[in-house]
Protein backbone atom coordinates (compact mmCIF):
# COMPACT_ATOMS: atom_id res chain seq x y z
CA UNK A 1 0.00 0.00 0.00
CA UNK A 2 2.75 2.89 0.82
CA UNK A 3 4.00 1.99 -2.91
CA UNK A 4 0.95 3.63 -4.09
CA UNK A 5 1.90 6.97 -2.43
CA UNK A 6 4.98 8.07 -4.07
CA UNK A 7 4.83 11.61 -1.90
CA UNK A 8 6.01 9.68 1.39
CA UNK A 9 9.52 10.47 2.03
CA UNK A 10 11.35 7.04 3.87
CA UNK A 11 11.12 6.11 7.12
CA UNK A 12 14.31 8.85 8.79
CA UNK A 13 17.32 6.01 9.88
CA UNK A 14 18.84 8.84 11.84
CA UNK A 15 18.53 11.34 13.80
CA UNK A 16 20.49 13.94 11.46
CA UNK A 17 17.87 12.54 8.29
CA UNK A 18 14.60 13.24 10.60
CA UNK A 19 16.50 16.49 10.95
CA UNK A 20 16.87 17.37 7.39
CA UNK A 21 13.16 16.49 6.50
CA UNK A 22 12.09 18.80 9.56
CA UNK A 23 14.11 21.49 8.08
CA UNK A 24 12.46 20.23 4.75
CA UNK A 25 9.17 20.74 5.29
CA UNK A 26 9.72 24.57 6.79
CA UNK A 27 11.41 25.37 4.00
CA UNK A 28 8.87 24.37 1.03
CA UNK A 29 5.46 24.51 0.63
CA UNK A 30 3.04 21.32 1.51
CA UNK A 31 1.98 20.78 -1.45
CA UNK A 32 5.74 20.46 -3.07
CA UNK A 33 7.84 16.93 -2.41
CA UNK A 34 10.04 16.76 0.22
CA UNK A 35 13.43 17.68 -0.21
CA UNK A 36 14.28 14.46 1.32
CA UNK A 37 12.37 12.33 -1.31
CA UNK A 38 14.96 13.90 -3.77
CA UNK A 39 18.25 12.35 -2.10
CA UNK A 40 20.50 12.12 -4.97
CA UNK A 41 22.42 8.77 -5.06
CA UNK A 42 26.14 9.01 -5.23
CA UNK A 43 26.05 6.14 -8.02
CA UNK A 44 29.39 6.27 -9.51
CA UNK A 45 31.59 7.18 -6.15
CA UNK A 46 32.08 10.74 -6.76
CA UNK A 47 32.63 12.56 -3.51
CA UNK A 48 31.60 16.34 -2.56
CA UNK A 49 33.22 18.54 -0.59
CA UNK A 50 31.82 22.14 0.33
CA UNK A 51 34.56 24.77 1.44
CA UNK A 52 32.73 27.16 2.95
CA UNK A 53 34.15 30.78 5.02
CA UNK A 54 33.75 31.70 8.43
CA UNK A 55 33.29 35.10 7.45
CA UNK A 56 34.99 37.18 4.46
CA UNK A 57 38.45 37.03 2.71
CA UNK A 58 39.39 33.82 3.71
CA UNK A 59 41.03 32.31 1.23
CA UNK A 60 38.07 29.94 0.40
CA UNK A 61 37.47 30.57 -2.89
CA UNK A 62 41.68 29.95 -3.73
CA UNK A 63 41.48 26.75 -1.56
CA UNK A 64 38.33 25.52 -3.69
CA UNK A 65 39.86 26.68 -7.10
CA UNK A 66 43.45 24.82 -6.31
CA UNK A 67 41.72 21.92 -4.54
CA UNK A 68 40.39 21.28 -8.06
CA UNK A 69 43.14 22.16 -10.27
CA UNK A 70 45.41 19.65 -8.07
CA UNK A 71 42.77 16.52 -8.38
CA UNK A 72 42.47 17.18 -12.11
CA UNK A 73 46.26 16.73 -12.34
CA UNK A 74 45.70 13.59 -10.28
CA UNK A 75 43.37 12.86 -13.39
CA UNK A 76 40.20 12.82 -11.70
CA UNK A 77 37.40 14.20 -13.41
CA UNK A 78 36.73 17.12 -11.36
CA UNK A 79 33.85 19.45 -10.91
CA UNK A 80 34.27 23.53 -10.09
CA UNK A 81 31.01 24.87 -8.77
CA UNK A 82 30.33 28.44 -7.32
CA UNK A 83 27.83 27.91 -5.02
CA UNK A 84 28.28 31.34 -3.39
CA UNK A 85 25.12 33.35 -4.55
CA UNK A 86 26.13 36.80 -2.97
CA UNK A 87 29.54 37.09 -4.37
CA UNK A 88 30.21 34.46 -7.47
CA UNK A 89 34.35 34.71 -7.88
CA UNK A 90 35.37 31.99 -9.61
CA UNK A 91 34.20 32.98 -13.29
CA UNK A 92 36.32 36.10 -11.72
CA UNK A 93 39.47 34.39 -10.36
CA UNK A 94 39.75 32.48 -14.02
CA UNK A 95 38.61 34.82 -16.13
CA UNK A 96 35.83 32.39 -17.48
CA UNK A 97 33.63 35.18 -19.44
CA UNK A 98 29.72 34.16 -19.62
CA UNK A 99 29.91 31.17 -17.15
CA UNK A 100 26.87 32.19 -15.41
CA UNK A 101 25.22 31.52 -18.64
CA UNK A 102 26.47 28.32 -19.36
CA UNK A 103 23.36 25.82 -18.73
CA UNK A 104 26.42 22.75 -18.49
CA UNK A 105 29.61 22.58 -17.18
CA UNK A 106 32.26 24.16 -18.97
CA UNK A 107 35.48 22.26 -19.64
CA UNK A 108 38.51 24.82 -18.76
CA UNK A 109 41.45 22.10 -18.17
CA UNK A 110 41.86 19.37 -19.16
CA UNK A 111 39.60 16.82 -16.74
CA UNK A 112 38.73 20.22 -14.85
CA UNK A 113 34.79 21.47 -15.29
CA UNK A 114 33.15 24.70 -14.04
CA UNK A 115 29.85 25.67 -13.35
CA UNK A 116 28.02 28.66 -11.70
CA UNK A 117 24.92 28.53 -9.73
CA UNK A 118 22.38 30.91 -10.62
CA UNK A 119 18.50 31.30 -9.51
CA UNK A 120 17.43 30.46 -12.90
CA UNK A 121 19.23 27.11 -12.63
CA UNK A 122 18.49 26.32 -8.91
CA UNK A 123 15.22 24.93 -9.84
CA UNK A 124 17.17 21.65 -11.46
CA UNK A 125 20.14 21.50 -8.85
CA UNK A 126 19.06 18.70 -7.32
CA UNK A 127 18.93 17.00 -10.85
CA UNK A 128 22.17 18.17 -12.05
CA UNK A 129 24.40 16.62 -8.84
CA UNK A 130 22.43 13.52 -9.77
CA UNK A 131 24.18 13.60 -13.01
CA UNK A 132 27.07 15.13 -11.69
CA UNK A 133 27.41 11.49 -9.05
CA UNK A 134 27.97 9.56 -12.70
CA UNK A 135 30.27 11.82 -14.07
CA UNK A 136 32.90 13.44 -12.22
CA UNK A 137 35.31 11.45 -9.62
CA UNK A 138 35.25 14.83 -7.19
CA UNK A 139 32.89 17.74 -6.82
CA UNK A 140 34.41 20.58 -5.56
CA UNK A 141 31.60 23.32 -3.94
CA UNK A 142 32.44 27.13 -2.94
CA UNK A 143 30.00 28.01 -0.69
CA UNK A 144 31.32 31.57 0.27
CA UNK A 145 30.79 33.33 3.84
CA UNK A 146 28.14 30.83 5.90
CA UNK A 147 27.38 33.09 8.56
CA UNK A 148 24.03 32.86 9.57
CA UNK A 149 24.02 29.09 9.49
CA UNK A 150 20.84 28.51 11.23
CA UNK A 151 19.05 30.83 9.61
CA UNK A 152 19.87 29.80 6.05
CA UNK A 153 18.99 26.48 6.82
CA UNK A 154 15.75 26.96 6.62
CA UNK A 155 15.63 29.52 4.25
CA UNK A 156 13.49 29.15 1.44
CA UNK A 157 14.81 31.58 -0.64
CA UNK A 158 17.09 30.39 -3.76
CA UNK A 159 20.42 32.21 -2.64
CA UNK A 160 20.52 29.57 0.13
CA UNK A 161 19.79 26.31 -1.88
CA UNK A 162 23.30 25.19 -2.26
CA UNK A 163 24.52 25.22 1.26
CA UNK A 164 20.96 23.67 2.36
CA UNK A 165 22.18 20.97 0.13
CA UNK A 166 25.35 20.52 1.27
CA UNK A 167 24.84 20.58 4.64
CA UNK A 168 22.14 17.21 3.70
CA UNK A 169 24.28 15.75 0.65
CA UNK A 170 28.04 16.75 0.92
CA UNK A 171 30.88 14.04 2.15
CA UNK A 172 32.62 16.60 3.48
CA UNK A 173 32.04 20.62 4.47
CA UNK A 174 35.44 22.84 5.14
CA UNK A 175 35.39 25.88 6.91
CA UNK A 176 38.19 28.02 6.32
CA UNK A 177 38.85 30.94 8.89
CA UNK A 178 42.06 33.69 9.29
CA UNK A 179 44.06 33.38 12.00
CA UNK A 180 43.37 37.04 13.36
CA UNK A 181 40.95 38.47 16.00
CA UNK A 182 38.22 38.75 13.90
CA UNK A 183 38.51 36.11 12.06
CA UNK A 184 38.91 34.06 15.19
CA UNK A 185 35.24 35.95 16.70
CA UNK A 186 33.56 35.14 13.33
CA UNK A 187 35.16 30.73 13.74
CA UNK A 188 33.64 31.03 17.54
CA UNK A 189 30.26 32.71 16.07
CA UNK A 190 29.93 29.74 13.30
CA UNK A 191 31.25 26.95 15.91
CA UNK A 192 28.42 27.73 18.42
CA UNK A 193 25.62 27.29 15.37
CA UNK A 194 27.18 23.97 14.50
CA UNK A 195 26.78 22.73 17.48
CA UNK A 196 23.42 23.50 18.13
CA UNK A 197 22.15 22.51 14.30
CA UNK A 198 22.73 18.77 13.25
CA UNK A 199 24.36 18.45 9.77
CA UNK A 200 24.98 15.11 7.45
CA UNK A 201 27.89 16.28 5.93
CA UNK A 202 31.27 15.53 7.46
CA UNK A 203 33.04 19.06 9.33
CA UNK A 204 36.81 19.84 8.71
CA UNK A 205 38.44 22.94 9.54
CA UNK A 206 40.96 24.51 7.81
CA UNK A 207 43.28 27.44 9.40
CA UNK A 208 44.47 29.61 6.79
CA UNK A 209 46.58 32.85 5.91
CA UNK A 210 48.65 31.01 9.08
CA UNK A 211 51.79 32.56 10.37
CA UNK A 212 54.24 30.92 13.07
CA UNK A 213 52.69 31.91 16.65
CA UNK A 214 53.89 32.20 20.23
CA UNK A 215 53.26 28.57 22.30
CA UNK A 216 51.12 30.57 25.00
CA UNK A 217 49.09 32.09 22.25
CA UNK A 218 45.72 31.02 24.54
CA UNK A 219 42.67 32.12 22.44
CA UNK A 220 44.30 29.62 19.47
CA UNK A 221 44.14 26.97 22.13
CA UNK A 222 40.54 27.95 23.37
CA UNK A 223 39.65 27.82 20.00
CA UNK A 224 41.14 24.48 19.15
CA UNK A 225 39.50 23.23 22.14
CA UNK A 226 35.73 24.56 20.90
CA UNK A 227 36.56 22.97 17.17
CA UNK A 228 37.24 19.64 18.60
CA UNK A 229 33.81 19.12 20.44
CA UNK A 230 32.26 18.91 17.04
CA UNK A 231 34.46 16.07 16.09
CA UNK A 232 36.04 17.12 12.86
CA UNK A 233 37.43 14.91 10.45
CA UNK A 234 40.43 16.49 10.30
CA UNK A 235 42.46 20.15 11.41
CA UNK A 236 44.13 21.68 8.69
CA UNK A 237 46.40 24.43 8.78
CA UNK A 238 47.48 26.11 5.03
CA UNK A 239 50.35 28.63 4.87
CA UNK A 240 50.45 32.31 4.39
CA UNK A 241 52.05 32.55 0.91
CA UNK A 242 51.02 36.43 -0.32
CA UNK A 243 52.86 36.62 -3.18
CA UNK A 244 52.11 32.77 -5.00
CA UNK A 245 48.01 34.18 -4.55
CA UNK A 246 49.14 37.61 -5.93
CA UNK A 247 50.72 35.64 -8.89
CA UNK A 248 48.07 33.14 -9.44
CA UNK A 249 45.23 36.34 -9.48
CA UNK A 250 47.62 38.57 -11.66
CA UNK A 251 47.64 35.88 -14.48
CA UNK A 252 44.29 34.56 -13.60
CA UNK A 253 44.88 31.01 -13.16
CA UNK A 254 45.92 28.31 -10.33
CA UNK A 255 48.80 28.27 -8.57
CA UNK A 256 50.09 25.06 -10.43
CA UNK A 257 50.63 27.54 -13.54
CA UNK A 258 51.28 31.02 -11.46
CA UNK A 259 53.37 29.61 -9.08
CA UNK A 260 54.18 25.61 -8.99
CA UNK A 261 57.19 25.83 -6.27
CA UNK A 262 55.04 27.75 -3.61
CA UNK A 263 54.39 26.72 -0.22
CA UNK A 264 50.66 27.22 0.06
CA UNK A 265 50.83 24.94 -3.83
CA UNK A 266 52.60 22.19 -1.84
CA UNK A 267 50.38 22.00 0.45
CA UNK A 268 46.85 22.04 -1.53
CA UNK A 269 48.76 19.26 -3.66
CA UNK A 270 49.61 17.21 -0.73
CA UNK A 271 45.90 18.01 0.81
CA UNK A 272 44.96 16.78 -3.03
CA UNK A 273 46.46 13.46 -3.23
CA UNK A 274 44.81 12.52 0.46
CA UNK A 275 41.21 13.33 -0.44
Amino acid sequence: EIAQFGSLTPRPTDPAELVSQIRAVLRREFREPLISSQKVRNLAGAKVIAIASAGSATGATTLAINLAMESSLLEKRTLLIDGNSIEPTISIALELRNLRGDQNPRLISQLLWAYELTESKSTTFANFMTAAYTNFDLIVIDLGSISNFAIKLTDRRWNSQCLIWSSDNCDEIWINSRPDEVGRFRLARLIQELSKNKIKAKLQFVANLEAPRRRNDHGAHDLAEQIDQLNPINRLTLPRDNRAVAAAATSSSALSEASPKSMLRKAICKIASEV
